[in-house]
């Protein structure tokens, strides 16, 4: 994985990690019934919904992690030492998900110092571009390059595709399933990652 690819990775698992643990709600359902109930919170965007939606355990782990130590607790070492068998983008992860004033005592761990001075290049950026592209307004494009009922059409297909790539239920066609099919091969062999 390049320095890029990390950085994106890192702020990927930051932002999964920081949006759970601000609603403990999303922490213990099935990821279906996680996904759900971020659907049906109009504020998030279809990246957030995707995130949460595509979390595993370690990732609720790590979200409940994030919501442990941003409180002002005396526990935190051992939370710190137990989370320190984790991969390193996912502590990297944990330490930006937290508010600045609380990574202080990620710092002073060892073994989590020692990975926070191999930070990838661009993990700022990189998060900078992921809050801007969940800032988006998605609910305006379709207007801004289609017209009326074709608008309407493509929201309804974009939704059945989020919906379908997080396995819950959807009313996409066969030929539109074959689409999305096409559309995550054709988005696959661009990122390189061919799906053979």
């Amino acid at each position: 994985m390049g320095t890029g690819e990390r950085a994106f990775n890192v702020a990927a698992l930051a932002r999964r990690f920081a949006l759970m643990a601000e609603r403990p709600a999303l922490l213990y359902p099935e990821p279906g019934q996680r996904a759900e109930r971020v659907l049906a919170d109009d504020t998030k965007s279809p990246l957030d919904v995707m995130l949460i939606g595509g979390a595993d355990e370690a990732d609720r782990i790590c979200a409940a992690a994030v919501a442990a130590l941003k409180q002002d607790a005396p526990g935190a070492k051992p939370v710190l030492s137990l989370l320190s068998v984790l991969p390193a983008d996912y502590l990297l992860g944990i330490y930006f998900a937290l508010p600045a004033e609380r990574r202080g005592q990620c710092e002073t761990d060892p073994v989590w110092a020692y990975h926070l001075r191999r930070v990838p290049e661009g993990v700022a950026d990189a998060q900078g571009c992921l809050r801007e592209l969940a800032e988006a307004d998605p609910a305006e494009l379709p207007e801004q390059i289609l017209e009326g009922d074709e608008a309407a059409a493509f929201r309804q297909f974009t939704d059945g595709v989020l919906r379908r790539s997080l396995g819950l239920p959807h009313d996409l066609s066969e030929t539109e399933e074959a689409i999305a099919d096409a559309g995550a091969q054709a988005l696959a062999d661009v990122a390189g990652h061919r799906g053979d």
